[in-house]
């Protein structure tokens, strides 16, 4: 705990940060004090710096629980989260693009979305063979044109729940591990 903030508090107001949410929204969400958040930001950051440069077993943590708070945030994009052949056309289409963000603000779509939709096919790749062989053929074809996709809007969840007359100490036990988000596909 640093500045009376956790690590996984940290995380939940960096994931409500990443989804539009301003500093001070964030922190109401998450019953974090400006005055606290002042103190706990540096001290974390510096802490999660030499983790990098070290055994990374706090960026792991940070990492597992950032993607927790920001699987909070997630909306449907049909088809592209549930159709592997137009999650794969709309990542080339969306790689090959000469403005990335354009290109996501065009459809209505957050970088955030897309992270947790690279997490999630991630995971489910990683998991079935079925998957991976059909990522292996899609990859050897002529890319096809980007999907149409449908965007349900976000609804902001409350924030994590926690223990009564504690502070805010984490999200239960340590997650399982996840392929890094940026695994190839």
């Amino acid at each position: 705990m640093e500045g009376g903030v956790s690590l996984a508090c940290y995380a939940a107001v960096h994931a409500a940060l990443s989804e539009g949410f301003s500093l001070d929204a964030a922190l109401l969400r998450e019953r974090v004090s400006p005055a606290s958040w002042g103190d706990a930001e540096p001290a974390w950051a510096a802490r999660l710096a030499e983790s990098a440069g070290g055994d990374q077993a706090l960026l792991g943590r940070y990492d597992a629980l950032l993607a927790e708070a920001r699987a909070r945030f997630s909306r449907r994009i049909r088809p592209i989260d549930e159709d592997l052949r137009a999650w794969l056309g709309f990542l080339r289409a969306w790689s090959s693009s000469g403005d990335h963000l354009a290109f996501l603000d065009a459809r209505g779509v957050r970088f955030s979305d897309i992270a947790r939709l690279q997490l999630r096919w991630a995971e489910r790749i990683a998991s079935d063979a079925g998957l991976r062989e059909q990522v292996l053929a899609i990859a050897g074809e002529p890319p096809g044109p980007c999907p149409d996709i449908a965007v349900d809007p976000g609804i902001a969840p409350p924030a994590a729940a926690r223990p009564s007359g504690r502070p805010a100490s984490g999200l239960g036990d340590r997650p399982a591990p996840r392929p890094s988000l940026w695994a190839p596909l």
